[in-house]
């Protein structure tokens, strides 16, 4: 999955309720977590070469970005999908741990 970051050996952590893409991704890491959209997030720190993140909920931005890079191995990627508040745009965003 280089195009998505993924990094061999390491595992990929999906959050948010949006499970289309989660046999591809789990063929291709080996692994995957699924958790809900809550910060703080049940997960150990640094564990993750690939986190998928769904935030469709309303949730605080600059809380949940912490989370997700203490989350987040330092090689690894992290990919947020989230709606513009109130409509029904969706952005996509990579940001590096």
């Amino acid at each position: 999955m280089p195009r998505l970051g993924a990094k061999a050996g390491f595992p990929a952590l999906r959050i948010g309720t949006v499970a289309k893409y989660d046999r591809p991704i789990e063929h291709l890491c080996g692994q995957l977590d699924v958790a809900a959209l809550k910060v703080p997030l049940r997960a150990r720190d640094g564990r993750y070469g690939l986190v998928l993140c769904f935030s469709l909920e309303d949730v605080d931005p600059q809380k949940l970005a912490r989370e997700l890079v203490r989350v987040t191995h330092p090689d690894g990627a992290i990919w947020v999908v989230s709606r513009e508040q109130g409509g029904s745009t969706f952005t996509v965003e990579l940001r590096a741990a």
